[in-house]
């Protein structure tokens, strides 16, 4: 699932969407922020959690810096590709 950045709003639960052409807007509650990765329904979630659970060693990092940017790029880069094959 491939959401454009501009019709969507993440919140702790879930997200808000828009669908400019469809004139439709709507919430869905997904539980990302407190699901644990036996709980999850399908391959997002699995992708999601294992992201979320890993950042939270990496709370000192800033959006702002680049050099904090490629780091998250590397580690989720390396969690990932030990596990896509």
């Amino acid at each position: 699932m491939r959401l454009e950045k501009d019709t969507w709003r993440r919140s702790k639960t879930g997200y808000s969407w828009r669908s400019p052409a469809d004139n439709m807007t709507g919430h869905t509650v997904d539980d990302l922020n407190k699901k644990t990765l036996e709980q999850a329904k399908n391959p997002y979630e699995k992708v999601f959690i294992l992201i979320r659970d890993e950042l939270e060693h990496y709370t000192s990092l800033s959006m702002e810096s680049e050099i904090d940017r490629l780091t998250l790029c590397q580690v989720i880069a390396g969690l990932l590709s030990g596990r896509v094959s």
